[in-house]
Parts: C-alpha cells; structure tokens; sequence
C-alpha cells in the first residue's frame, strides 16, 4: 500500500520589484502564484505481518501509521472506520494476542467511540494509556456498491 504521496498547494507571495522606472518610494508590487508540494498520509490501513489484507480479512489498523487502541472501540466504531477506507462495513474486530511485529509501531489513536457510520460522528484522542496488547484488528467487506477508496489527510 502506497503509506505517502506528494501533491500540490498553491500560495500566493507578493514580491517586491524595483525597477528603473519605480523609485524607492513607490516601488511596484507583482503578486505571483507559486505551488509548492505537500505531503499527504493515509488517515486509516489494514496492515498484516507479510502482504496484504483482502477484503474479509483480519489486519491491524492503523491511524496515520500508528496503531488503534481498544478502548471505547465498538461495532459501530469499526463500521465507521471500514466505510472511511471506502469498504460497504465491518465484519469482524478484535484485540489482543502476541505483539510482536506490532511494537514496530507508535500507537497513535485512543478511546475511539462513534455515534454513526462516518468518521465525522467519532470522538477520539491522539495520546493514550495502552498497550499494543490492546491494537485493534479490523475487517471490512464491500457489499458491490463501494468502491475501495484510500483516505488521505494533508500534514
């Protein structure tokens, strides 16, 4: 899964221009557009130990590339986030087990609790009191009508 791409943002810089013509006291001013990139991050990812995660399938979810604790994490939760990556809902969420490869990881996302099936309905905190004992794992399922979509956020 592609994890970082680059786009771009247009500003707008006003610089100064002296010329032969312009004196000090009213030198001319050019407004000029530059675009310049800027990074953007997946904000939710199914991820496993080697491969990939199919549709149906158990993988640990990520939160901007850090791992989601458990707690306040429900079946609506879980349906919200399948449907920000573009899936139809959730089938299955769990927690627990051996942490091995998941130390590798920052836990990023905390008491998730949401009150509808978009992400915009969910309360959360980006500090937390866990463990990786406690990283979700997510599967999500599409029913033919969604399309599998990445969901970015610009830094």
């Amino acid at each position: 899964a592609v994890v970082s791409t680059q786009s771009q943002q247009m500003t707008t810089a006003e610089i100064m221009i002296t010329s032969p013509e312009s004196t000090s006291a009213s030198p001319s001013v050019t407004t000029e557009t530059i675009v310049e990139p800027t990074e953007q991050i997946i904000l939710f990812q199914l991820v496993r130990q080697y491969g990939d995660v199919s549709p149906g399938e158990l993988g640990l979810l990520l939160y901007k590339g850090g791992t989601v604790c458990d707690d306040e994490f429900d079946d609506i939760t879980a349906d919200a986030i399948c449907r920000t990556m573009g899936y139809a809902s959730s089938s299955e969420w769990q927690s627990g087990g051996e942490v091995g490869y998941r130390s590798r990881y920052d836990i990023t996302l905390d008491d998730v609790r949401c009150e509808g099936r978009s992400w915009e309905s969910c309360s959360y905190t980006t500090s937390h009191n866990c463990g990786h004992s406690e990283d979700v794992f997510l599967s999500c399922i599409n029913d033919g009508k969604h399309l599998l979509l990445q969901h970015y956020i610009e830094l």
